[in-house]
C-alpha cells in the first residue's frame, strides 16, 4: 500500500491526505466529541420536561394554597362578624336592664367579674387584642319570658354564648334564672379597659 501510494501523483497524495485526514476528524468526533452532545442534548431535554413538570407542580401548590387563603380569608371574616367592638360591647351590657323589661323579666342582679384584665382568654392581633367580657345575670319570670329574653340578647349578628344556666322555682309560679353571659370583644391596644 506504501508503493502505491508512492506511485500517485502529487495532486492524488494531498486527496488521499485529505481524506485521510476527513475518517481521522470523523472518528475523532464520533468517538469523542458526538456522545459529550448528545449528553448534553438529553440534559438540555430533560432540563426543559423537568422544568415544565415542575412549573406544574409549583402553579398547583400555588392554586391550592390560594384557595386556602381565600377560605382562612372568608372564616376570618365571620369571626371578625361574631366579634364586638369596644362600643357595641358596652351597650350590650348596659342594655341587658332594657331587655329584660321588654321580655317581662325581672332583674334581680347584673353582676361584673372583677378580673377583666387580659388573661389567657385574649388573643393578640395585629395591633389589636379580643377579649372575653362576662356578666352574671339573675332574673325572674315565666319559663316564656326567660326564654324570650335569651332569644333577645343573641339575636344579633356579633355572638354571645350563654355559659351556664340555672332555674329554679320562685314565687308564684315564677322561674328565677341565674345565667353566665359571655361576649368577645376586639379592643385597639391603646384602648383602656372599662370595668
Amino acid at each position: 500500500m506504501l508503493n502505491s501510494y508512492t506511485k500517485l501523483t502529487y495532486s492524488s497524495k494531498n486527496a488521499v491526505l485529505v481524506a485521510a485526514c476527513c475518517i481521522a476528524v470523523i472518528a475523532f468526533y464520533d468517538r469523542f466529541v458526538a456522545p459529550h452532545r448528545n449528553y448534553l442534548r438529553a440534559a438540555q431535554t430533560y432540563e426543559t420536561f423537568a422544568g415544565a413538570k415542575t412549573n406544574r407542580i409549583i402553579a398547583g401548590y400555588v392554586r391550592n394554597k390560594k384557595k386556602e387563603l381565600q377560605q382562612l380569608q372568608h372564616k376570618s371574616q365571620l369571626i371578625d362578624k361574631s366579634l364586638f367592638d369596644s362600643v357595641k360591647a358596652k351597650q350590650f351590657f348596659s342594655g341587658i336592664q332594657v331587655a329584660a323589661e321588654q321580655t317581662n323579666c325581672i332583674v334581680n342582679s347584673l353582676k361584673f367579674p372583677q378580673d377583666r384584665k387580659r388573661d389567657g382568654t385574649s388573643r393578640t392581633l395585629q395591633g389589636s387584642y379580643v377579649e372575653a367580657s362576662r356578666a352574671t345575670l339573675s332574673v325572674t319570670g315565666g319559663y316564656g319570658n326567660i326564654v324570650a329574653l335569651i332569644n333577645k340578647l343573641q339575636d344579633r349578628p356579633e355572638r354571645v354564648w350563654i355559659d351556664s344556666l340555672r332555674l329554679k322555682s320562685a314565687a308564684g309560679g315564677l322561674l328565677r334564672c341565674n345565667m353566665t353571659i359571655t361576649i368577645y370583644a376586639i379592643y385597639d391596644k391603646e384602648e383602656p379597659l372599662d370595668d
